[in-house]
C-alpha cells in the first residue's frame, strides 16, 4: 500500500486497484475489488490508522466483478452509502455484470476466459445513489460518464488535485492503452479520446500504475483522434 497523492491512498493493489480519498465527511472508497477483497481493504485501512466505519461512501466506477465483487461485504463492514452510475446500478443490485468481449491478441482472449469465471458467485449489493454525468460526489469528486468498457462506467475528476481516477477507460500496464475487454471497443476508444480532452495532471487506474505528471498529454498521445 502507498499514498499515491496527498489525501488519496491505494488500499487494494495487484490485479485491480482500489483507493480511499480523505474528505470532510469521512473516507470515500473508490471500488471494492474482487469478491473476498474486504479483508485486504480493512487491513490497509488499519495501516492508515482508520477503521472500517470511517468509510462513509463507496463509489463503484462500474459493474464488473473486479470492481464490485467486494462491495456487499464492504457495505456491511462500513455502513457506508453506495454510489454508482444509473446505467450500471441495476447490474450491481442484481449481482449480474454486463457482458464484455475480447479485443485483439492472445492476452485479451485469456483474460476473457478468466472473466467468465469471475461472473460466478457475485453477491448483489444495494445502490443508494444513482449517478448521472456531471454529478458532484463526496470527496470533491465529479462523475464523468465513460461508456464502452461498461455501459455505466464513470471516471472521476478531482479538480482540486487535478487528478483523474480513470477506472477502466484505459489501463497503464506496459504503457497506456485501452482495456483488454470491453462491452463496445469502438465506443471505449471514443470515450478515451474524449477523456484525453480534459484537464488533469495525474491519473490513477483500475489496472496499472499512477501517471504522476502530464497525464492528460499522455492520454492525448495515446487516444486523441487525428
Amino acid at each position: 500500500m502507498k499514498q499515491s497523492v496527498p489525501g488519496v491512498h491505494r488500499v487494494l493493489g495487484g490485479y485491480v486497484n482500489a483507493f480511499v480519498v480523505d474528505s470532510d465527511d469521512g473516507l470515500v472508497l473508490i471500488d471494492a475489488g474482487l469478491p473476498k477483497s474486504e479483508s485486504r481493504i480493512v487491513r490497509a485501512l488499519s495501516a492508515l490508522g482508520r477503521r472500517p466505519d470511517d468509510v462513509r461512501h463507496i463509489i463503484v466506477t462500474h459493474a464488473h466483478p473486479d470492481h464490485m465483487g467486494g462491495l456487499a461485504a464492504m457495505l456491511k463492514a462500513t455502513g457506508a452509502r453506495c454510489w454508482s452510475h444509473e446505467t450500471d446500478a441495476d447490474a450491481i443490485e442484481a449481482g449480474v455484470p454486463p457482458p464484455v468481449y475480447a479485443g485483439p491478441g492472445v492476452a485479451s482472449r485469456l483474460l476473457f476466459a478468466a472473466s467468465r469465471m469471475m461472473r460466478n458467485n457475485l453477491t448483489p449489493a444495494r445502490v443508494d445513489h444513482r449517478v448521472r454525468d456531471g454529478d458532484r460526489l463526496p470527496g470533491g469528486l465529479v462523475a464523468i460518464h465513460a461508456p464502452g468498457h461498461s455501459p455505466g462506467q464513470i471516471v472521476l475528476m478531482h479538480p482540486k488535485q487535478r487528478l483523474l481516477f480513470a477506472a477502466d477507460c484505459a489501463m497503464n500496464i506496459w504503457g497506456l492503452k485501452l482495456s483488454l475487454l470491453n462491452e463496445d471497443r469502438a465506443l471505449a476508444a471514443d470515450t478515451a479520446a474524449r477523456i484525453a480532452g480534459l484537464d488533469f495532471d495525474r491519473a490513477l487506474f483500475g489496472h496499472g500504475g499512477l501517471i504522476d505528471a502530464q497525464a492528460a498529454a499522455r492520454f492525448r498521445e495515446a487516444f486523441a483522434r487525428p
